[in-house]
């Protein structure tokens, strides 16, 4: 039976991940957290769901110590975190979103020093487990932990929720696409056949179809925050991840063998779309969209065939119009990764003069 470590497991949202491993063989599960009443919960909850052994651990290395798998979803500064970094974002007059952006900036830097421990850790004590990182922003934690191990996937589902929704809407049985670009700063490469089904419709995916029609390529969400000045949040997206956290957590209290009622009120994907499939692949072969270092220093999102023995990444080529999006945000991204490892004005102030949220 194949082995599935799970690092910040002690958060709720952790019963949505058990739920979607429902659909795979059984794997035991080695479950890490800093919590051990949350762990506890959360531990009842897959004895009372999954058939597979289920242990609990708050030390790192016996719980990825002969792991096949290491799934990494830990949150480095925790709610608090999160929260200063939307303070920051809303002071520049940007949204705060903690993948992309000057919020994303910030928490890169508040998890530079914890997330070098950790890859030096799952080297020395899981080297030659597949590390599936969840971890925003995720070109810069992916990145941390693929210098020091040579098997590490940044997990996005994405890519293909969206070339599902293109089909859907084009009124076509599937997609045939590749991906190139940065994670969440990535375009879809579609035949041209795709791009002239889109005709003269006012949206796609929810984006203004005139977008995917000049770039000859599909963007996702994000390329609006990126594209359009947003106004930011009134609301503090970490303050209503702590209210839901806590009655995910009452809810658990009452009855762990229970899916908490509260867990439908937050859409989590990206175990059902990204996480299960990526594992699916690596026990049987297949092809998804992954988050990979390149030799350049500089982790980029794409296509790859997949299977037990590694990964074969499938390019694609973009037009003109949409490549030079993702030169620009490889430019930005090399910025980023020189403010998280040389972390001085200098260093944040170029990062912030060439993000693409706030230079328009």
């Amino acid at each position: 039976m194949k082995r599935l470590a799970v690092l910040g497991a002690s958060t709720p949202f952790t019963v949505s991940l058990l739920q979607a491993l429902r659909d795979l063989p059984p794997m035991a599960l080695s479950l890490h957290g800093r919590s051990v009443e949350r762990l506890g919960l959360i531990a009842a909850h897959a004895r009372a769901n999954l058939d597979a052994p289920v242990a609990v651990h708050t030390a790192l290395a016996p719980a990825v110590e002969g792991a096949d798998f290491v799934l990494v979803q830990i949150r480095y500064g925790g709610m608090g975190g999160r929260a200063d970094a939307e303070r920051r974002a809303w002071a520049l007059g940007c949204p705060a979103d903690e993948t992309l952006g000057p919020a994303a900036l910030y928490v890169a830097r508040q998890m530079a020093e914890p997330l070098e421990d950790l890859a030096e850790a799952l080297a020395r004590h899981a080297p030659d487990a597949w590390i599936l990182n969840m971890i925003n922003p995720l070109g810069v934690s992916t990145a941390a932990l693929a210098r020091r191990h040579p098997r590490v996937i940044g997990i996005c589902e994405l890519p293909h929720t969206t070339a599902d929704r293109v089909a859907a809407e084009l009124g076509l049985p599937g997609l045939d696409f590749r991906v190139e670009g940065l994670n969440h700063r990535s375009f879809l490469c579609v035949d041209d056949a795709v791009i002239d089904a889109i005709g003269d419709r006012d949206t796609l995916v929810g984006l203004p179809a005139a977008w995917a029609r000049e770039l000859g390529a599909i963007p996702t969400k994000y390329h609006r925050l990126l594209r359009e000045p947003v106004a930011p949040e009134s609301a503090s997206r970490a303050a209503q991840l702590i209210g839901l956290k806590d009655r995910l957590l009452a809810e658990l209290r009452e009855d762990p063998a229970r899916v908490p009622p509260s867990l439908a009120e937050r859409v989590t994907d990206w175990y059902s779309d990204g996480v299960v499939p990526l594992l699916r692949a690596l026990l049987d072969g297949g092809a998804r969209v992954i988050n990979q270092l390149d030799d350049d220093g500089v982790v980029r999102e794409r296509l790859a065939q997949i299977s037990p023995d590694g990964l074969t990444p499938l390019p694609g080529a973009l037009p003109p119009a949409a490549q030079a999006w993702v030169d620009r945000f490889e430019t930005h991204e090399r910025a980023v990764l020189a403010a998280v490892a040389r972390q001085t004005p200098e260093t944040l102030q170029r990062a912030l003069d060439l993000d693409p949220m706030l230079s328009r």
